[in-house]
């Protein structure tokens, strides 16, 4: 048995994922050189995998690694083995040139779980309840409708850099590779999600990305160039899934989603400093087990970070999670469409 097909035995054992989804996981996402994991007695017993993203972040794009299928066979849990997991994925991450980690808590308890490990919950959402009988019953909007060419597409470049042109304008948000977005519309289509696309003049103008999760619609992704576009996506959601109503997911502050942990305290801090030349502060870390690099004295003054291992003198006190929350304090972090 390979080491891939004994994780996917392992993940079997600790998710009910539909078969499909596995199968499109194991085949598109899984890399042995993304996967770390744990043996006891002579098995499998805990495995993760690391994968490289990039994310906005203060007027750049930096790399980041998102901590995917973490999962303990349940006959070893309670034994400490995902946190020893989790620092030894610290290390490979930030080996890697990693600035953050990133993950998304399966359930509500394990938000306090990875605290214990330095992260802070920052990323975050809003859920808007939409009422798409507005967008079908508005005789402007179809007025407007001839002026628009409606599909329903494919992952494809053209799609893609409409797309990553939205992602790419937004700070603080986890981006999406080509290769990523394929895999996204194949896991919507496995789903049977959709992805419609509005073009006029034959030039994309808007994008939504649908599906339904129980008894909901849920448009996972929503651009659009003008308000006129956006009543004529949604109404050509309202006629493909024949509903009258949808939760639109986006970026705000409502709902705690995802979480992520410094890697590189003193590339991160040069950048916030860099781009924030006003303030002045003064901190220490030192608590920081799994990477001790990070721990010492750091001051940020006239956009400059200066970065002293010896604690030796009176500064503010930041736990690793602390420090990761101030830094995204004053941003709305958004991560979405991660296959989870």
């Amino acid at each position: 048995m390979t080491i891939k097909d004994e994780v996917r035995a392992l993940w079997e054992a600790c998710f009910e994922d539909p078969e499909a989804f596995v199968d499109l996981y194991f085949d598109r996402r899984y890399s042995d050189d993304a996967n770390i994991a744990i043996r006891k007695d002579g098995r499998l017993v805990a495995a993760l995998q690391t994968i490289p993203y990039e994310m906005t972040f203060c007027h750049a794009v930096v790399p980041v690694s998102y901590v995917s299928g973490a999962c303990t066979h349940p006959a070893y849990r309670k034994q400490g083995l995902m946190r020893k997991l989790l620092k030894e994925a610290h290390r490979k991450m930030r080996e890697n040139e990693a600035w953050f980690s990133v993950l998304i808590p399966a359930e509500e308890w394990l938000f306090r779980y990875y605290r214990a490990s330095g992260y802070a919950s920052v990323f975050r959402f809003d859920a808007e309840k939409l009422d798409l009988n507005v967008f079908l019953n508005d005789d402007a909007c179809s007025d407007r409708k001839n002026d628009y060419r409606m599909e329903c597409a494919r992952g494809n470049r053209e799609v893609y850099a409409y797309l990553n042109r939205g992602w790419r304008s937004r700070n603080c948000w986890v981006q999406h590779s080509y290769e990523d977005f394929l895999d996204i519309t194949a896991d919507l289509f496995l789903d049977k999600g959709v992805l419609l696309v509005a073009k006029r003049d034959e030039r994309i103008v808007g994008a939504a990305i649908a599906v339904h999760k129980g008894d909901d619609l849920v448009l996972k992704e929503l651009l659009f160039d003008d308000e006129r576009t956006k009543a004529v996506l949604l109404s050509g959601i309202a006629l493909h899934f024949e509903t009258f109503s949808a939760l639109w997911i986006k970026p705000g502050a409502s709902y705690r989603h995802g979480m992520a942990r410094l890697l590189d305290v003193e590339k991160a801090y040069s950048a916030y400093a860099e781009n924030h030349p006003e303030e002045h502060l003064t901190f220490f870390i030192d608590d920081d087990q799994d990477l001790p690099e990070n721990n010492g004295l750091y001051e940020i003054h006239d956009g400059k970070l200066s970065h002293d291992r010896n604690i030796g003198r009176e500064a503010f006190p930041f736990t690793i999670e602390k420090a990761t929350a101030y830094l995204f304090r004053a941003y709305l972090p958004y991560m979405s469409l991660m296959m989870d």
